[in-house]
């Protein structure tokens, strides 16, 4: 029994060593479990401020994409709206956009995005010339223009301007045409009204001359230039109002 009751207290000690070691095991095991649930209260906490700066984040991309769906809806808009036909091209001469009014010079349709702008023929003829002008925008960066009539007898005002991006970079061109049919007419109206009035004004029996303030002649009429006996109007421009008459002359004009 004695030897039993030994075996036994040695037993008890034993799991007694057992216990009090599995207990520093669960005691270092608990204090790693309070060191790892503080990780991940702190990584919980990183968590939820990268969460939110994610829904910020998210936030300020969808008012962005709003932005962005207004500004493309007000660009369309713009499109439909103008009356000058537009086409953007990009570096390769290739088509970005257009406006519907470029319907009137070249036969485009929403597929034909992405297409070179060679294949398409216009109301003006070859388009040689029109890609040979936009290549120059293309390496200069300067914009380019002229009065051109096309087939119909119309006449616009071609225009390639460079297309930059947001570093200033040249991304492509924009090519326009603008009508100025009635202009150029009004033009001509103009033009033709005021050779009416230079016919009237040389012919007129009277001599005219107009002078500035130091009396110098600015312009005058045939009949003044032929009186005073010359041949060309740009012979007496220049000259002053006593180079014109002799002194007595004056002394008359100045006595009357």
């Amino acid at each position: 029994l004695e030897d039993e009751l030994k075996e036994a207290r040695e037993s008890l000690n034993n799991v007694v060593e057992e216990v009090e070691t599995s207990n520093e095991e669960l005691q270092a095991t608990n204090e790693e479990l309070l060191a790892a649930n503080e990780e991940l209260q702190s990584t919980n906490e990183e968590l939820q401020s990268v969460n939110e700066e994610l829904h910020t984040v998210n936030a300020e991309v969808q008012q962005k994409n709003e932005d962005l769906i207004s500004m493309n809806s007000d660009m369309d808009n713009l499109f439909k709206s103008t009356d000058i036909g537009t086409i953007f091209l990009d570096t390769e001469m290739n088509i970005r956009k257009f406006t519907p009014s470029i319907s009137e010079h070249f036969s485009l349709r929403a597929s034909d995005v992405g297409r070179p702008i060679s294949h398409f023929s216009s109301s003006f003829g070859s388009s040689s010339d029109t890609l040979n002008r936009v290549q120059q925008v293309l390496d200069s960066g300067k914009m380019l223009s002229r009065e051109i009539q096309s087939k119909g007898g119309k006449w616009f005002l071609k225009r390639i301007t460079p297309y930059y991006d947001n570093e200033n970079n040249i991304f492509g061109a924009v090519l326009s045409f603008v009508d100025i049919d009635e202009l150029k007419m009004a033009s001509a109206k103009v033009k033709k009204s005021e050779e009416e009035f230079r016919i009237l004004y040389d012919n007129a029996p009277d001599m005219f001359g107009s002078f500035d303030p130091e009396g110098n002649l600015l312009n005058c009429n045939l009949r003044m230039v032929r009186d005073l006996g010359y041949e060309k109007v740009s012979e007496l421009v220049g000259m002053s109002f006593s180079e014109l008459y002799i002194e007595e002359e004056l002394d008359d004009a100045t006595r009357r």
